[in-house]
């Protein structure tokens, strides 16, 4: 009997696993279909307003920290409303990703048109309340098809931002058909959220308690490293992405292949670094991740053509230590973005307040230097902020959990 409910159980998980499995692979190829241009579409939406590049970008980097601001708000109170059910969770999170990219592609549309971009702010706060509320559960994360289906998946998530980029230059009125189809593709991930059995989370500290406990010094190293793993994510999902617009000539087309082909090499380096570690291949050590966190940046400060460009973030990718961003679908939360435990919405939290320092940071950057010069010093603080985040990951490995 013992032996038959636990098959049961087993049955039972992989069959919520694969629903997961299901809305992850929609909600992923929406994410990848525009979450790599969403950025541009605001800083090109600002740069036609102004015709300034440096003013468009700091326009850019405002929406970006309201987002964060909305994200490190909102999320005590989304943990603590884990106790009603994740599935609540995970429904009102994908709802809100899907109505952000439509606000966005109404607001290119005209429909919130205005100098002040009160619709491309809309879609800013938007973005943040999703990731706000948007918690994996842990025991489903695990959650992986594997094999041809699972690769082929993957392959063509890669692909969406090559597609993308086409489909900007040969298709009319593209940016808000690409919009509103990852719109669509993010609703329809919510259809498989329904079969999943909900289930409560407890979370023990009071709203003000988490901001408190940010900067409380018994948490001071953990809640460094997640800030410094924000102020580079700025650098990674805003300033980097504009660098490379500018420096491939405003191209959607190369900007979309370019991001495809990056993806793609992280693929079959996966596959590489996979076959080492069955042949006993232990991975980096400490300095070694150091190294490799810094240099990742110096790369990329240094690529001037598509090659050097695809050559730096491949390299980056492969090389990023244990909790990196998702480079897919372009995001990076604390855990893999699983509620593991109150330490989980802490590092939220900082990560969120260390991007906002970021903007700001970049923001007087572009305020006092030439917008080339700036650039240049935004990418050398993420490479600080990389390498430092990850020797105190190190430290709060065991510690933290």
């Amino acid at each position: 009997m013992a032996h038959g409910n636990r098959n049961a159980m087993a049955d039972e998980l992989h069959r919520e696993q694969r629903y997961l499995h299901g809305h992850r692979v929609l909600l992923r190829a929406g994410l990848s279909l525009v979450a790599a241009f969403s950025w541009v579409f605001v800083f090109q939406y600002f740069l036609v307003f102004s015709q300034d590049i440096a003013k468009a970008l700091f326009a850019s980097l405002i929406v970006y920290a309201f987002s964060q601001l909305t994200l490190a708000v909102i999320t005590p109170f989304s943990a603590a409303h884990l106790r009603h059910g994740v599935k609540r969770a995970l429904v009102f999170g994908s709802c809100l990703a899907a109505l952000s990219f439509a606000i966005l592609g109404a607001t290119l549309a005209g429909y919130f048109s205005a100098p002040t971009g009160w619709g491309i702010l809309l879609f800013g706060i938007g973005l943040g309340a999703y990731r706000a509320l948007y918690w994996v559960p842990y025991r489903l994360q695990s959650a992986n098809l594997g094999g041809t289906q699972g690769a082929l998946f993957e392959l063509l998530i890669a692909l969406m931002p090559a597609f993308a980029g086409a489909t900007l230059v040969l298709v009319a009125l593209s940016p808000l058909r690409l919009l509103f189809g990852a719109s669509a593709l993010m609703a329809l991930s919510i259809v498989p959220i329904f079969f999943l059995n909900d289930f409560g989370e407890r979370f023990e500290w009071g709203y003000a308690e988490v901001f408190g406990n940010v900067f409380d010094r018994k948490y001071a190293t953990l809640s460094l490293r997640a800030a410094l793993s924000g102020a580079e994510n700025t650098a990674l999902f805003l300033v980097w992405p504009i660098s490379i617009f500018l420096i491939l000539g405003r191209s959607y087309l190369l900007f979309g292949f370019v991001m495809s082909a990056s993806l793609l090499v992280l693929l079959a380096a996966r596959s590489i670094y996979r076959g080492l570690l069955r042949t006993g291949f232990s991975g980096g050590s400490l300095p070694l991740d150091v190294i490799f966190s810094m240099s990742a940046w110096i790369l990329r400060l240094a690529a001037g053509t598509p090659i050097a460009i695809v050559f730096a973030d491949s390299y980056a990718y492969v090389s990023a230590p244990a909790g990196s961003p998702e480079f897919i679908s372009r995001e990076h939360a604390s855990d893999t973005g699983s509620y593991l435990d109150e330490f989980t919405a802490l590092q939220e939290v900082a990560m969120a307040f260390g991007r906002i320092a970021m903007c700001i940071v970049v923001g007087a950057l572009l305020r006092l230097l030439p917008l080339p010069i700036a650039l240049a010093a935004a990418l050398i603080i993420a490479a600080f902020a990389a390498g430092i985040s990850t020797a105190l990951s190190y430290k709060t490995r065991v510690r933290a959990y």
